[in-house]
């Protein structure tokens, strides 16, 4: 009884952007008032100013404001985030320099030959970590403590990996990504899509990472990094992070990230809702008490 009462509230955590999106959206189908303001000010702006704005005057006003209802906690959502990142990067950058290694311009050579260059910070940290971040400018920070348990042939391993993250750019994508999958939270299939796409980028890192050295030191510096380390990063990085698909593409393993049927049920239900009450409040005509434009 215990375990399935355990299993059944994961479920439904799993699951609370969408219960809570539905709750809103079938308030909004029930309660089509509460959109009142929002329509009343979209007619009364098409009036001022005709083709000011992409919807044509005539789109039902009702449906113009729950879009904006609904879009409004995503663009807040996405601020969010965005200052998340930029304010984990400044405080990133910012600790890097304070804590910078006496031992930086040590790996200068190998940091040359992967392509990483002056962009590689070596952080005065015994704990062990390596990752990549920055959007438009992305850099490698390397920790002391993971040099300190690392060999030559994982220490250039690490630095392939993470040099293939820096020249894709891909601690963009991966906000980029994260971006997507909290936004649309309510879709659960989108967390599957995101994960597909997230670990299809670590993939193609590893696999830069073997032109150079063999498999057996970029899994060795994967395992040692497991049983060594336990932070995490306030912001989207690109880091030496294993996963259950990694460690099976490096055993030679086939990659197995099938679609969970329960979760296209529920976004195939979402969707239907969400166009259901499109459908109904573009039916609706606004009250006839209406302000004067």
């Amino acid at each position: 009884m215990t375990a399935r009462f355990i299993a059944t509230a994961r479920q439904i955590r799993h699951y609370r952007a969408t219960v809570a999106a539905l709750l809103v959206v079938l308030t909004v189908a029930v309660w089509p008032s509460l959109l009142l303001p929002l329509a009343h000010q979209y007619v009364e702006f098409n009036f001022r100013h005709p083709g000011a704005t992409p919807f044509i005057p005539d789109y039902p006003p009702y449906v113009v404001a729950a879009i904006l209802f609904w879009m409004s906690p995503m663009l807040l959502l996405a601020a969010g985030l965005m200052l998340r990142q930029i304010v984990g990067q400044y405080r990133l950058n910012r600790g890097a320099e304070t804590r910078r290694s006496r031992n930086d311009n040590g790996w200068s050579t190998l940091a040359d030959e992967t392509g990483i260059g002056r962009r590689l910070v070596v952080v005065n940290d015994p704990m062990p970590y390596a990752f990549c971040a920055g959007f438009f400018f992305p850099a490698v920070y390397v920790s002391d403590g993971l040099l300190a348990i690392l060999g030559p042939s994982e220490i250039e391993a690490v630095l392939g990996y993470e040099a293939s993250h820096m020249r894709r750019r891909d601690p963009l994508r991966l906000f980029l990504i994260e971006l997507l999958r909290s936004i649309f939270a309510p879709f659960p299939i989108i967390e599957t899509l995101a994960e597909r796409v997230r670990v299809g980028i670590e993939l193609a890192a590893d696999q830069a990472a073997l032109a150079s050295v063999p498999m057996p030191a970029l899994a060795s510096a994967l395992v040692k990094v497991v049983r060594a380390s336990g932070r995490t990063q306030p912001l989207t990085v690109a880091g030496l992070t294993p996963n259950e698909a990694r460690i099976d593409a490096l055993l030679g393993k086939p990659i197995e990230m099938p679609y969970q049927r329960r979760d296209l049920v529920v976004t195939g239900l979402v969707l239907v809702t969400l166009f259901g009450v499109l459908a109904h409040l573009s039916s609706l005509q606004l009250c006839p008490i209406c302000p004067t434009l």
